[in-house]
């Protein structure tokens, strides 16, 4: 399969999007793996990862939504970089109930994203319960008396 589009290269760790961001760009990644993530510093959760062949950002661009997740390359990525005005147009063309159905998913992918992202925060709450002195510098943790 041919892909249009400007072809883009990322290093291992670039971020090609994050979440927030306009959906003005959809990406075919022609080689290398992306990962889908959510979150920041210490938060972030990864969702999934993706490979050659696969379509990354399509949901921002079909819906006109901000992305609800953020990507970057995990291995060097090579892409096509396609304006979702493309898509837009090929969406024009669908039956309303296919357009539906697009929202209804992405409403969907918020609330998992949303989910995800409130377990991960409550896991890490209950590390520093359960590991309260592994925070804590050497002179403050409690010394133990024989």
């Amino acid at each position: 399969m041919t892909v249009e589009g400007q072809t883009i290269r990322f290093a291992p760790g670039q971020l090609i999007f994050k979440a927030g961001d306009k959906g003005d760009v959809i990406f075919h990644i022609e080689r290398g793996v992306v990962e889908i993530f959510v979150g920041e510093g210490n938060g972030i959760v990864v969702l999934t990862e993706m490979n050659a062949g696969e379509i990354v950002g399509v949901m921002a661009a079909v819906t006109g939504e901000p992305r609800l997740a953020s990507a970057r390359a995990k291995t060097e990525v090579i892409s096509k970089k396609i304006p979702s005005q493309s898509i837009t147009e090929q969406v024009k063309t669908l039956p309303n109930w296919v357009k539906a159905a697009f929202k209804d998913y992405r409403g969907r992918l918020d609330h998992v994203n949303k989910t995800v992202q409130d377990q991960a925060r409550e896991i890490k709450k209950l590390r520093k319960k359960l590991q309260p002195d592994a925070e804590k510098p050497a002179a403050e943790k409690k010394t133990e008396t024989p």
